[in-house]
């Protein structure tokens, strides 16, 4: 009878490093993250600069927003990053232009919003 509890034990031990549990000796390296964050690639974690400007509003069940370069001297990449909502696209927004996106809204909380612009 101990036999068969030793060989469970076993058996329920290889499941779980079959399944992705690993002992803390085998997790990720924490250091990885941070040469992560010095990585160019992970620019769209970046926010957008001061210099663009974000309104937005609800007409009716659908939410907009508008992302505005103002007189940012440049060219800026911008991504509206919504709540409750799918992500806009990364766009070029020239200087004292402006891009609008709308989102349809429920008449219900939790209604969609722009959480924030981020550069990309």
């Amino acid at each position: 009878m101990k036999m068969g509890k030793i060989a469970a034990t076993g058996a329920v031990a290889a499941g779980f490093a079959v399944l992705g549990f690993a002992a803390p000796a085998q997790a990720a390296e924490p250091a990885a993250a941070v040469v992560a964050a010095d990585n160019p690639a992970y620019l769209l974690l970046a926010p957008a600069p001061n210099c663009v400007g974000l309104a937005q509003g609800r007409n009716g069940s659908t939410a907009w927003a508008e992302a505005t370069n103002n007189n940012c001297g440049y060219t800026v990449r911008v991504r509206m990053i919504w709540a409750w909502a799918g992500d806009g696209p990364c766009v070029s927004l020239p200087n004292n232009y402006y891009y609008r996106e709308t989102r349809g809204a429920a008449n219900i909380p939790p209604r969609p919003y722009v959480s924030e612009l981020r550069s990309c």
